[in-house]
């Protein structure tokens, strides 16, 4: 009868690690404010498409130093199918399991940070200067934080760095 457990449990456990199915969980993106006028961005989307956003420091177009309050703050809502499965297919395509962000956080320059759960693991990049082949997932990322068509919200609340 041990044996019988035994076999059982090993075989639904290879089956589980056979499966290579992609399963987004979640996704952070943070972006850091650099000597400039480097947005600091901080951005959480879950599989339900649940947005937290915090927008931390803006800066007015045409303008290094001037913040723009408007555009700062808390913010949550949600994002559209379309966008969400853009996401998706972007992380899964960059083979993010094997991805090297390289350690490139020195000087001056906005460090992006990227947090993927996927298939019960969690993924922590960052660097100044991620691979070129991230460029279309941080732009997608970026763009959802600059359209903001999201809830104000005073509730504050942290998002994982």
């Amino acid at each position: 009868m041990k044996y019988i457990l035994l076999i059982s449990l090993t075989a639904l456990l290879s089956s589980c690690e056979n499966n290579k199915e992609f399963k987004l969980k979640k996704v952070i993106f943070h972006s850091s404010y650099c000597f400039g006028s480097c947005p600091s961005y901080h951005l959480q989307i879950d599989d339900k498409r649940n947005v937290k956003f915090f927008s931390e420091t803006v800066y007015k177009a045409n303008s290094a130093y001037e913040e723009d309050t408007s555009r700062m703050g808390y913010f949550v809502g949600s994002i559209d199918i379309k966008s969400y499965n853009k996401i998706d297919s972007l992380i899964k395509n960059i083979g993010i399991d094997t991805l090297n962000f390289g350690h490139y956080n020195c000087c001056d320059g906005s460090k992006k940070t990227l947090i993927v759960y996927h298939n019960w693991r969690r993924i922590y990049l960052k660097s100044m200067f991620p691979p070129q082949k991230t460029d279309n997932l941080l732009n997608e990322l970026y763009q959802i934080c600059e359209r903001n068509k999201l809830k104000r919200t005073n509730k504050t609340f942290k998002i994982e760095e």
